[in-house]
């Protein structure tokens, strides 16, 4: 049990944090209303004194942040209520969790309060805009940042460090993700929740990015993480990774690679089947069991990665009849983002419904391979380099293909 003292010291510097908090908020609102130190000050306190308070220079009594409160035209108690759950902490947990529909239902409430700055609705909006697939919103609200980012608090600071990384990631930009989360994730504690959402991005770099021997360092390192254990579709996802991860080695027996899944799937509850399937199989292109891949991936929500992989199988099995069911579910397929999944669906469509070479041979150089220098997908370029080598022989163009890899 700790004593007293320290529970007191406990309590006084939180209570010292919260204080700080709302004095930073206060000055924020007051700069974006547009009203001056003396208009807010007046019939409260000196001017001077009002500063001091915004500066976190002065322990305030709560009766001055009441009437300040008020001259803003913001009730007190509602902006402390709003707030006793740190709402970036919250927030994060909730996509962690994929929680979407929560996020969705936090953001709207905050947006009809005055109980946040314009900073704080930004960086939530951001949030929000990344996990509903608002790209190019999550983009511009990030930009905004930049411009008053020498005004935001440490903490917010962190908060856009991690949704850059993750703007990165779903704009599928891993060149820009390798320059900064191995640095940033140093920069945390293992007891915060950035921390786990930061490990989470790190994980999925490394699985897609194929660095095997990262990722299961990263793994043993993390894996009884408080916050990882507790949060199980993150947890679920990374071991699932793992057994992939562990399956392209040659040394593991397969047989018991395949045991660990069926263990995996007992213990899962519906909501997860879909999470499963997906890494299950990539686990069966492995050992070239696509058709049964293919089967169970025709069961899914048809995104990107999924369809993805259902052309990867469908080519390599070179059989009519999963051609025509591919080219048949392409039809109920209707994702029009920016990403370099859509590229390789449209290739194996060109080559399933027999395009001639040359055709292939242009789509590949002048469209797939081009957009892979914007949206880099190691994973899929490695799979797009071959079929523009293969093609590329096919045509006789020797002097290219050494060309193309001279330059790598």
């Amino acid at each position: 049990m700790e004593p007293m003292k320290q529970i007191t010291e406990k309590y006084q510097n939180a209570l010292k944090c919260e204080k700080s908090k709302l004095s930073r908020f206060l000055k924020r609102r007051r700069l974006e209303l547009g009203k001056t130190l003396e208009e807010v000050s007046e019939g409260v306190c000196s001017t001077s004194y009002l500063s001091k308070i915004e500066n976190c220079l002065v322990d305030v009594d709560e009766s001055y942040f009441q009437m300040l409160f008020e001259k803003l035209n913001l009730e007190y108690k509602a902006v402390v209520e709003d707030r006793q759950t740190p709402i970036y902490d919250e927030l994060i947990k909730a996509y962690l969790n994929n929680n979407v529909e929560y996020i969705k239902v936090r953001t709207n409430a905050i947006m009809e309060t005055n109980n946040y700055n314009d900073a704080e609705i930004e960086i939530i909006l951001i949030l929000y805009n990344l996990v509903n697939g608002s790209l190019d919103e999550a983009s511009r609200g990030l930009e905004k940042l930049e411009v008053i980012k020498n005004t935001l608090s440490s903490e917010e600071l962190m908060v856009l460090g991690f949704l850059k990384v993750l703007s990165y990631f779903k704009n599928f930009m891993y060149d820009k993700i390798s320059e900064m989360i191995e640095i940033m994730v140093k920069s945390y504690s293992d007891e915060e929740i950035l921390y786990v959402a930061f490990i989470d991005l790190l994980l999925d770099y490394y699985f897609w990015t194929n660095q095997k021997a990262k990722f299961i360092a990263c793994y043993e390192e993390n894996k009884n993480n408080k916050y990882i254990v507790t949060i199980k579709n993150i947890s679920i996802k990374h071991y699932l990774q793992k057994l992939i991860v562990l399956s392209l080695d040659d040394d593991n027996q397969s047989l018991n690679i395949d045991e660990d899944f069926s263990i995996i799937k007992d213990s899962l509850n519906l909501e997860m089947h879909d999470l499963y399937n997906y890494y299950y199989s990539i686990y069966l292109t492995r050992y070239q069991k696509f058709e049964k891949a293919y089967l169970i991936l025709q069961s899914q929500t048809k995104t990107p990665w999924v369809v993805s992989l259902m052309a990867y199988v469908v080519d390599k099995m070179n059989n009519m009849n999963y051609s025509m069911m591919f080219l048949k579910d392409l039809e109920e397929y209707d994702s029009l983002e920016e990403n370099p999944y859509n590229d390789y669906i449209e290739f194996v469509r060109l080559k399933l419904e027999q395009y001639s070479y040359n055709h292939l041979y242009s789509y590949l150089k002048n469209k797939v391979l081009i957009n892979q220098k914007v949206f880099l997908n190691f994973f899929l370029n490695y799979i797009e380099k071959i079929e523009y080598y293969n093609l590329a022989f096919e045509l006789g163009k020797y002097k290219e293909i050494a060309r193309s890899v001279l330059n790598k």
